[in-house]
């Protein structure tokens, strides 16, 4: 099994037992295969992570930022259970609208404005696939 895959398995798993904060140990993970947060034109709001309809055994997690202009931007990873990417990466960056093509369910999350308060006011998961994040004071770590 993919480390990593394990690893947001375990995070699944706490977000449903004991609430969303547990979503920012994301950041490390991704840290931890070179990924960075946004330096320029972003600021981190929101960290989701979320269980794709069209391909089993995986997680798509979702860094969302609010760019300089106001509008919204979401980077896409890919972690599947068995196997790696076509790099040998356990996690894979999708940019721009590239994660649409792989899982045709995200059309448009990479643009879409999402309603930050009513993420704030729900104790765990936004829906039936997705445990949501709202990054206090919408600062890079």
């Amino acid at each position: 099994m993919n480390n990593t895959f394990a690893k947001l398995n375990e995070i699944w798993n706490e977000c449903s037992e004991n609430g969303t904060s547990a979503l920012e140990k994301i950041v490390s993970i991704l840290s931890e295969h070179k990924i960075q947060l946004r330096q320029k034109d972003g600021n981190l709001r929101q960290i989701t992570l979320s269980i794709p309809t069209s391909k089993e055994n995986s997680f798509v997690v979702g860094l969302r930022y609010i760019k300089s202009d106001g509008t919204y931007t979401e980077d896409h990873f890919l972690c599947e259970k068995e196997g790696t990417g076509l790099k040998g990466e356990e996690i894979t960056h999708h940019p721009k609208r590239r994660l649409e093509l792989a899982l045709p369910e995200y059309k448009g999350a990479h643009k879409e404005t999402p309603d930050l308060n009513a993420v704030k006011n729900t104790k765990s998961i936004t829906d039936v696939s997705t445990h949501s994040y709202v990054v206090k004071n919408g600062e890079n770590s």
